[in-house]
């Protein structure tokens, strides 16, 4: 910067042309250091920059002279322009500290720039540069001083007149004020008590015009009780001693009527500290009096109605969850008088893993943040017994919203949550027992659910001969359920003692044993061996319910409780075992029917198989010797019609036991054996057919074909299959009409569809068609079939990976179709 300003200037160059030459950049500079002087936002440039232009002038002028040039200047004994500044500082309002920085930082800037040029500043020109400044500034300042004063000295004269003018005001305007009041009564009393001056709110108040009390008592407005008590005469002496005194009590009217106020006494001290009388401001309450009562009766009545409330614990805690208030239906509640209560932390009232967890803490402060809280969860009463609560927080702030504290209410759901714990309970019982129908699986399924909801732990016992035998048990604790498994033993069915499952069965009724870990009996009682085990198992008391269905006993559920429970056990409870145990009966029965007809049902098929393999050797005996005997020439006519008859018998005789022999495979072999080999579905069909029409010559039975009808299938079941089907159409279908049979090949599939005329399927039969022993009506015939074939058919067409349909109509007939795989 020196170097540039160097180069700038001329070489000769005098240190008033300097000033003269870098006029503007001498204004900048002192600009930007005024910044950390004064707020530049508050003023203008102009503002700032005032009058620093003249006052270079007049510097540039003094220097000039110094040098010998001409040139004018009142520095360096005085400044009418430095004067003016200190004038136009003042009227801005700026410090007077802040004028004297403002000329040091002048004569920095100069000598700076002077520097930086490269220009020396001779001793004469420096010390005059330094005292045309310091010039500037003191008569700045001093302009600036005595301009303040005499604003002082204006602002002090113009306040004085201005307070006298104001004294007199106030007076008058005090006195306009005092009578304007006609909601207070305001009045003066000379110091012995005696009225000494009366507002017209004082006359609208009391009824007295203010040449009727002056120079009357205060106690003049007092009821006569008070009169004798000295209420006036106290009033007076207390606020001599303590300058001020207060009364709120019924007052007296004019007329005679009492109302309720309030009535305030102040000393009146004059100058000199002498007494002066007293002060008086009486107000009427009446309509505050009347609220107040109004309020009190309110809240007595709502403090009688809280305590009414049985149901539900009202109380208040503070903000340290403290108890501070206690209803009676808390009392019944929890246990604990409004006296042990009040003083207890609200950590009583939970249990200790709760407490533990810190959730009564994060109740008070959820209340506080969030404007109220909610708790459902078990809680605790005096006795230290659990029930299954709720509980509402809301917060009590005063006027001002601080917190004071915290109203609670709290109900006992215990009842609620049983039921709805029964409710689910049963509708897992419903889901667990409709899955099976084993008996050991349901009774498993019984005694899991019943642990640890309803019992510590459980068992069902059934009925098995001369037995009583466990056959589930359940434990919460699975780390005893293998000591539960072994120690329990079966029981004889007669009864030994009155008391357990043995006598339930016997009896049918409930029996409750609440003493069970003290009765000696208990462990022989349920079978345990040895009886020491109940100690390991945990038994404090025992419920054992009675298994019963179709009026029958036939075995019984036992539930154990390890401990007292953590509830009151109720009605809920009880019905709930109950309740359980009588699903689990009807599940058990039904289970014990189905596996019953089961073994019936599977002695039913193996006698009918066994006959049936029985009855075909005789049968294709007679069959031999009738085809034998067809075989001779020599007979007669009639001897060979009835041959003819005896071999039709026997054809059918071999039908009826293969179809027999058929349904024990499917049904007790698990599926009908095939055995596919390359197979021309259209050439078997043909020969079918024509074994079929010589069987029925006057019966029309046709066939179709189209596509590749090859595929891989057993020959004798596929004819099994067309036999079985064409015999069906020709059996329910009228005698004059044709039976269709269709063969198509279709992709990777075979079609045959067989179709007939006549009366349509019944719709109740078609869904259960295919069903063994299941058969329509056939017109004109007594319906001797046993209605295998179809149920065969479909066996067949299942076991090559097939499917089989039905499709009956009034006017379009009935068509069975056969849907066969070419590969299975």
């Amino acid at each position: 910067m020196a170097r540039r300003l160097g180069r700038d200037l001329e070489p000769s160059m005098t240190v008033p042309e300097f000033i003269v030459a870098q006029h503007g950049v001498i204004i900048e500079r002192w600009l930007h250091g005024t910044a950390a002087l004064v707020a530049p936002r508050r003023y203008t440039r102009e503002e700032l920059i005032d009058s620093l232009p003249r006052f270079l002038e007049e510097l540039t002028g003094a220097l000039l002279q110094l040098d010998g040039s001409p040139g004018s200047s009142q520095l360096p004994g005085h400044s009418v322009v430095a004067q003016a500044h200190g004038r136009q500082r003042l009227r801005l309002g700026v410090d007077v500290g802040v004028i004297v920085r403002e000329y040091a930082l002048l004569r920095e800037v100069i000598v700076t720039l002077l520097a930086q040029a490269g220009m020396d500043l001779a001793e004469p020109h420096a010390r005059l540069l330094a005292r045309c400044i310091d010039t500037g500034a003191a008569e700045a300042v001093s302009q600036y001083v005595r301009d303040e004063e005499r604003q002082k000295r204006r602002a002090r004269a113009e306040s004085q007149a201005h307070e006298d003018s104001a004294t007199r005001e106030d007076e008058e305007q005090v006195r306009l004020l005092l009578d304007s009041v006609l909601d207070y009564a305001l009045f003066l009393l000379s110091v012995d008590g005696s009225v000494s001056s009366w507002n017209p709110g004082a006359e609208r108040l009391m009824g007295y015009a203010e040449e009727e009390i002056l120079g009357q008592p205060l106690a003049r407005f007092f009821p006569r009780e008070e009169v004798a008590r000295g209420t006036a005469e106290h009033l007076l002496r207390d606020t001599t001693r303590e300058g001020r005194a207060e009364h709120e009590g019924c007052l007296v009217r004019k007329e005679g009527g009492t109302f309720w106020a309030s009535l305030t006494l102040r000393e009146v001290v004059g100058a000199a500290g002498q007494p002066r009388g007293f002060s008086a401001v009486a107000r009427d309450l009446s309509e505050r009096r009347r609220a107040d009562l109004a309020l009190r009766e309110s809240e007595e009545r709502f403090r009688m109605m809280v305590d009414s409330v049985q149901d539900y614990a009202l109380f208040v805690v503070t903000t340290e969850g403290i108890v501070s208030g206690w209803n009676p239906g808390a009392e019944r509640l929890k246990g604990y008088t409004a006296e042990e209560a009040v003083g207890l932390h609200i950590n009583q009232f939970f249990p200790r893993e709760v407490v533990e967890r810190g959730e009564a803490r994060r109740i008070l402060a959820h209340a506080h943040e969030k404007n109220g809280a909610e708790y459902e969860g078990w809680l605790v009463r005096k006795d230290r017994s659990s029930f299954w609560g709720s509980l509402i927080l809301d917060p009590i702030r005063d006027e001002t919203g601080q917190l004071k504290g915290f109203t609670n209410i709290a109900r006992d759901l215990t009842e609620r949550k049983r039921t709805e714990q029964a409710q689910m309970l049963l509708a897992e019982a419903g889901d667990a027992l409709a899955g099976s129908l084993d008996v050991e699986t349901i009774a498993q399924q019984m005694v899991q659910l019943a642990t640890p909801e309803l019992a510590d732990w459980c068992m069902v016992s059934l009925a098995e001969g001369p037995h009583l035998r466990p056959v589930a048990v359940a434990h919460a604790d699975e780390a005893r359920q293998p000591l539960l498994q072994s120690v329990v033993q079966p029981l004889p069915t007669e009864p030994s003692r009155p008391h357990g499952p043995v006598h339930v069965v016997h009896t049918g009724q409930v029996e409750l044993i609440p003493d069970a870990a003290e009765a000696p009996w208990f462990a022989e009682a349920l079978g345990i061996q040895p009886a020491g085990a109940l100690t390991k198992l945990g038994t404090h008391s025992a419920e054992c319910v009675p298994l019963k269905a179709r009026g029958e006993t036939f075995g019984a559920m036992t539930f154990v409780q390890e401990s007292p429970p953590p509830r009151r056990q109720g009605p809920i409870d009880r019905g709930l075992i109950e309740s359980i145990a009588h699903r689990a009966a009807l599940m058990l029965d039904n289970a014990r029917l189905y596996a019953e007809a089961m073994r019936r049902a599977n002695f039913e098929r193996h006698l009918v198989g066994i006959v049936s393999h029985d009855l075909s050797t005789p049968i294709s005996a007679m069959g031999l010797g009738v085809e034998l005997l067809l075989s001779d020439r020599e007979l007669t006519p009639r001897q060979r019609t009835a041959l003819e008859r005896m071999n039709q018998a026997t054809q059918r005789a071999r039908r009826l036991i293969r179809d027999l022999l058929d349904f024990t495979q499917a049904r007790v072999g698990g599926g009908l054996p095939v055995n596919p080999q390359p197979l021309e579905l259209h050439g078997l069909a043909r020969t079918v057919l024509e074994e079929i029409s010589s069987a029925n010559p006057a019966r029309q039975v046709q066939l179709t074909s189209s596509g590749d009808t090859r595929g891989n299938w057993d020959p004798d079941r596929l004819a099994q299959v067309i036999t079985n089907l064409v015999n069906n159409a020709l059996s329910y279908s009228p005698p004059d009409t044709a039976v269709h049979l269709e063969v198509q090949g279709e992709g990777e599939a075979v079609h045959l569809r067989v179709h007939n005329e006549g009366d349509p399927i019944p719709p109740g039969l078609l869904p259960r068609l295919f069903e063994p022993l299941e058969r329509g009506a056939r017109p004109g015939t007594s319906g001797r079939s046993i209605g295998l074939g179809l149920f065969i058919v479909d066996h067949i067409v299942r076991a090559h990976g097939g499917a089989v349909e039905v499709r009956s109509e009034p006017r379009e007939g009935t068509t069975f179709t056969v849907r066969l795989p070419r590969e299975r």
